[in-house]
């Protein structure tokens, strides 16, 4: 009997450990060439330890879309608890690793979070529609999300993405459709889309790498230089990775 109840609080801990254990996380991307912007995101990767999975090298890309169905593809024979982050390949840099990351994720709690930003676009007429948040970031920007495999698979399998398409419109055409499967990441704490953002917004320090977005107060894992606010990326870029590995 004794040896019984042995092997069933040693199952029972395995359970424990199995359910309190953080998922695995992934990142990916989608670049069809290398370039400047590549080489910076994966740069900022270096620095932050993280690993992250190229797709679509020296492949035709055909559309903003085609990111989607890259990612539908990848995340088949992942686990469904899983968590994937994927961000735009050349316009994006991190500012956290791996850990801090994830759990910031796990600390929004819940299943799906993608990026918003001050520009609605490309359904400016859709403006009025979307909910008023915390912030000035409401609208939805697809080019960095994060969420557990089972959700995104759900997501994507929905939209069914082909070449060609606006994957931003594709995911707000899903979302007015199905608004209880995203959250915003609002305070932009894992994801700061630059779009109508000016350089005096944020508070920067090259001492320890520090973007602060002056609206929320808060750090994000990763910068994203959209909508024409390239050079402000490209500028901070060169302020926190270029002059700080000069010094």
């Amino acid at each position: 009997m004794q040896k019984v109840l042995c092997l069933l609080w040693a199952f029972a801990l395995f359970q424990a450990s199995l359910i309190s254990a953080d998922p695995q996380l992934h990142i990916c991307t989608v670049a069809s060439q290398r370039n400047k912007g590549l080489d910076q995101l994966l740069d900022s990767c270096d620095r932050y330890g993280l690993s992250i999975d190229v797709m679509g090298m020296g492949q035709p890309f055909k559309g903003n879309s085609h990111k989607l169905m890259y990612v539908q593809d990848y995340i088949q024979n992942l686990d469904d608890n899983d968590v994937v982050l994927f961000v735009d390949a050349y316009d994006v840099l991190f500012f956290a690793d791996a850990d801090k990351i994830l759990q910031t994720f796990l600390n929004i709690d819940k299943p799906f979070v993608i990026s918003v930003e001050r520009y609605c676009w490309p359904y400016p007429n859709l403006e009025p529609s979307f909910p008023r948040g915390p912030t000035s970031f409401r609208y939805i920007n697809s080019g960095s999300y994060m969420g557990y495999v089972y959700r995104l698979k759900e997501i994507l399998n929905d939209i069914q993405p082909k070449p060609f398409q606006d994957d931003q419109g594709l995911f707000t055409r899903h979302y007015f459709e199905n608004p209880d499967l995203y959250t915003f990441d609002a305070y932009c704490e894992l994801f700061m889309p630059f779009a109508g953002v000016i350089m005096q917004e944020l508070h920067i320090d090259p001492s320890d790498d520090t973007v602060v977005v002056n609206e929320t107060g808060i750090k994000p894992c990763m910068i994203h230089g959209n909508g024409g606010s390239r050079p402000m990326y490209q500028e901070i870029y060169d302020l926190l990775y270029l002059l700080n590995v000069a010094a």
